[in-house]
């Protein structure tokens, strides 16, 4: 069985990407244990500038404060190269597979879905999961390492205060759960609302000479307007979240901290073996159990939302992937049969209705009609096989249900229908008005269509033999 598309969109981040992902994790964990050494170091200095008698030597502390800065700038220079590094392969990987998958599905996809969302998943969706599941993997690891080291040695130096410590630590933690789950809301209406602008930007520009000939351009940027309105809406209500998410979690952090400050103090002063150097680094070291438990909550919110957005988009993949049927017919040798077909785009409207044709074999037919009567409607049933209509359309007594959209664009006939359905029915009405000016621009057009169509399939046809020889290889 395979991997369902979501899984498949995630293991692109680490297909042949493990090594850097693995040496990034590497530096993760090093740079985590290096800032709990840090907390031990300051508290040494603590103690030897206080006279305490059990500190170790001033000179013994200088020799690992240099081998900690060596070992830190090392370990930031494998850094800066394999974090940018995994990031950089896992997003190109994610979005080139992406990609293929997205030109695997059949030519009826976008009769019934929206190219606006796939422009968002790989663009604006592609920003947020960089950010909010790659980056922050490695920054999960930091804040899981810092809090366990932290809570390790705050119970190797005083397991009271670390009782009380992790007693405070509820607190922030409490009121980051109440309102961390926000964030995946806001992301998702993000990301709707930016698929909605996305459409009607290309929506624009695609009938710009349109509105440009109807004047229409006032009412254009009223509906441009309104639409950005309601993206930067939804935008600065997320970064209203993620503001008060943070808030929320440093109060309730800072509140611990001066709690813990506090209790060390009092125990140091009535003598329960607490140095004030232990007292400092209680205080360093809470830093490191307290954001953690406030930055996890909004963490892991974000890395929910980005998968909400990879499986919003392996929903998309993976619907109108495979052609349906098994057919294999390659060419007509009999006939093309419609019979008793209705068809229409809106359930309550019909273009066609309980029409019956016989295309027989190598001859030509003009199909004449008045605009919007169906002439394309007809074409489009031809050559998709995935429209839902009523009745039956057989090449060579096999339904079109049963061949592959690939075998049906490598015939050659769409050409002849495409001419025949959408220029010849013109070309009538342009010599009927006696506009000469009118002739001369359809049978331009007309000769440009049979060029552009005689492109498109001898390239296409140049194209799957390549694709054959290149398999073969």
């Amino acid at each position: 069985m395979n991997k369902s598309m979501k899984k498949q969109l995630i293991s692109q981040f680490y297909r042949n990407n493990k090594f850097v992902f693995i040496m990034a994790i590497i530096c993760t964990l090093v740079f985590s244990m290096l800032r709990l050494v840090l907390s031990w170091i300051m508290q040494q200095l603590i103690d030897i500038a206080s006279g305490e008698p059990n500190a170790i030597p001033l000179t013994s502390l200088v020799i690992i404060i240099i081998g900690y800065l060596i070992v830190f700038v090392f370990v930031f220079m494998l850094t800066r190269f394999s974090q940018p590094k995994y990031i950089k392969q896992a997003i190109q990987q994610y979005k080139n597979y992406a990609f293929i998958k997205l030109t695997e599905k059949s030519t009826a996809a976008f009769y019934d879905e929206s190219t606006a969302g796939y422009l968002s998943a790989l663009t604006n969706d592609v920003v947020s999961i960089e950010t909010d599941y790659l980056s922050q993997q490695l920054s999960v690891i930091r804040l899981v390492v810092t809090f366990v080291g932290a809570l390790t040695m705050m119970i190797w130096y005083s397991p009271l205060m670390t009782a009380i410590a992790l007693g405070l630590t509820v607190l922030p933690l409490v009121s980051s759960l109440l309102v961390g789950n926000q964030l995946k809301k806001a992301a998702q209406r993000v990301s709707d609302q930016n698929k909605s602008f996305t459409a009607t930007l290309r929506e624009c520009l695609d009938g710009f000479s349109v509105i440009k000939s109807f004047r229409a351009e006032k009412e254009l940027r009223k509906v441009f307007s309104s639409n950005n309105e309601l993206l930067e809406d939804e935008k600065c209500a997320k970064s209203r979240t993620t503001i008060l998410v943070e808030m929320i979690g440093s109060i309730a952090g800072i509140i611990a901290q001066l709690g813990v400050f506090i209790t060390c103090t009092y125990l140091a002063l009535f003598g329960y073996g607490l140095t004030p150097g232990v007292v400092i680094v209680f205080v360093n070291l809470m830093n490191y159990m307290v954001q953690p438990v406030t930055e996890l909550p909004r963490l892991l919110s974000n890395r929910k939302a980005a998968l909400g957005l990879i499986e919003k988009l392996a929903t998309s993949l993976e619907q109108n992937t495979t052609p349906p049927g098994n057919g294999c017919a390659s060419n007509i040798s009999s006939d093309i049969l419609v019979k008793g077909v209705s068809f229409g785009y809106d359930d309550n409207k019909e273009i066609l209705h309980n029409i019956s044709i016989r295309f027989e074999a190598g001859k030509a037919y003009a199909i004449v009609g008045k605009s919007g009567s169906g002439k394309s409607s007809l074409l489009n049933l031809l050559m998709i096989p995935g429209l839902k209509y009523n009745g039956q359309i057989l090449f060579d007594k096999t339904d079109i249900r049963n061949i592959p959209s690939e075998t049906l664009y490598e015939l050659v006939f769409p050409i002849l229908i495409i001419f025949l359905c959408c220029v010849l029915p013109n070309f009538i009405r342009s010599i009927e008005t006696n506009d000469p000016l009118t002739t001369v621009f359809t049978v331009f057009f007309a000769i440009m269509t049979l060029l552009y169509s005689y492109l498109i399939v001898y390239c296409g046809l140049k194209l799957r033999k390549l694709r054959k020889k290149y398999r073969n290889d």
